[in-house]
């Protein structure tokens, strides 16, 4: 028992003073202006966050990692960490010249407005964290084990995180952040699988028939972080295609 007790212990241990949170801005290269709404996703663990109204994020990252940052209008950069900084991690994005009609002069599309508002309406509580709690004074605690009472370290990042996601209004605050995502996730999909497009794409006039293609093909929400035009405008098509083959009536002899 005690034995299985210390090989957790320096597992636990080990992932968690080697993960670091880093932090720091998301801006325009151009003008150093900050950029809102940009998604920062660690390639190794899938760790995803997004830049806040003043372009700021925070993530967990090792020595080796790849950070990669993607934001609607701008090239999609990844950083290689060598060595964690020491101090705040500025990454600066490039302007993509596009064909996409969402694009508003500012570089700033209508999703990514709405949703710079919806994140500063509800900042507060979009912002809490695990660490904005106290933990025990002596980190400590003691467990009885079978050759008797031993003392244990405490973990305060991912200790006071299980606590802060089991009680209280921390409970309430992590629910309420895992809904908003979701939803965050519901209207970039909305945005980027329109009726429009469809239209465009399939010829379909009927608005009923619109929604049942698209209801029948719900696009995945990694897919449309990820894909270009090309492979967005091709992925409708090939599946309209499978739809009206699915729809031809049989003919019977």
């Amino acid at each position: 028992m005690r034995t299985l007790l210390v090989l957790l212990f320096s597992i636990f241990t080990f992932g968690v003073a080697t993960a670091q949170r880093i932090n720091g801005f998301i801006k325009l290269l151009d003008n150093d202006s900050a950029l809102a709404g940009a998604e920062i996703r660690n390639l190794k663990t899938q760790e995803a966050t997004v830049s806040s109204a003043k372009g700021f994020y925070e993530i967990h990252a090792r020595p080796g990692e790849e950070i990669q940052v993607r934001l609607l209008g701008f090239q999609t950069k990844v950083v290689k960490l060598t060595v964690l900084p020491d101090e705040r991690l500025t990454i600066y994005l490039k302007k993509q010249v596009t064909e996409l009609e969402e694009v508003s002069v500012t570089g700033r599309s209508v999703y990514q407005r709405d949703s710079i508002a919806r994140r500063q309406t509800y900042e507060k509580i979009l912002s809490r964290r695990p660490d904005m709690i106290s933990v025990m004074p002596d980190s400590m605690f003691t467990i009885m084990t079978a050759v008797g009472p031993q003392r244990i370290f405490t973990f305060p990042g991912v200790l006071s995180r299980i606590l802060e996601k089991k009680v209280g209004k921390g409970k309430k605050a992590y629910k309420f952040q895992d809904q908003f995502n979701a939803w965050e996730q519901e209207q970039y999909k909305e945005f980027i699988y329109n009726k429009t497009l469809v239209q465009q794409l399939t010829g379909l006039n009927d608005t009923a028939e619109v929604v049942a293609f698209m209801n029948a093909y719900p696009i995945p929400y990694l897919f449309a972080r990820t894909a270009n035009k090309i492979e967005l405008n091709s992925w409708i098509k090939a599946n309209y295609a499978d739809w009206k083959q699915k729809r031809s009536p049989v003919l019977i002899k």
